[in-house]
């Protein structure tokens, strides 16, 4: 592959990744202020789907908060990439959307990713676009300076703290 073919496959899949990270939010209610069922969708950022396919110790979860209330699960279709759920009873004004991606080997459960924007549903429905920086991906769970993301990634493990010469953290020996 030449760098023209490259550098046209990386802007097309940049373009693609941009455009997959959509959270859609529409209310489904006449156009006054009463509560509607609101139907989530979001696609699962790339740095994620990595993640979760370098391991098969364990399983992605996803989680959505409104305005800072109940957690609520989120439906993870892999073959399609997509995180979705319905939220019923939400009123047609602005909110706090908070999206959470945590992986589970069903001992541990850490958090890999988050993500927080405001939506305004006063106009009956909304669209929200992500990129992969506008992701929090510092969780730390073992505080060995590498991310519970990197981790991961790298196959190794985010809960346990094992010195290593090679990467400088804050493990300490017990």
């Amino acid at each position: 592959m030449n760098t023209y073919d490259r550098h046209n496959r990386t802007t097309t899949l940049k373009l693609i990744l941009s455009a997959c990270l959509l959270l859609v939010l529409s209310a489904c209610s006449k156009n006054d202020d009463t509560a509607a069922t609101t139907e989530t969708e979001a696609d699962i950022p790339q740095f994620i789907v990595k993640a979760a396919l370098n391991t098969t110790d364990g399983h992605l979860l996803a989680w959505i908060t409104i305005d800072g209330g109940t957690r609520s699960a989120m439906t993870i279709d892999s073959a399609a990439g997509t995180v979705s759920t319905s939220i019923p009873g939400l009123s047609r004004t602005t909110h706090t959307v908070l999206i959470e991606f945590e992986f589970t080997d069903n001992i541990d459960t850490i958090t890999l990713a988050t993500v927080t924007s405001s939506v305004d549903l006063s106009g009956g429905n909304a669209t929200l676009t992500f990129t992969d920086s506008d992701y929090t991906t510092s969780f730390d769970t073992d505080n060995d300076g590498i991310s519970n993301l990197n981790e991961i990634i790298n196959g190794t493990s985010p809960v346990d703290c094992v010195l290593d010469t090679s990467v400088i953290g804050s493990c300490t020996l017990g």
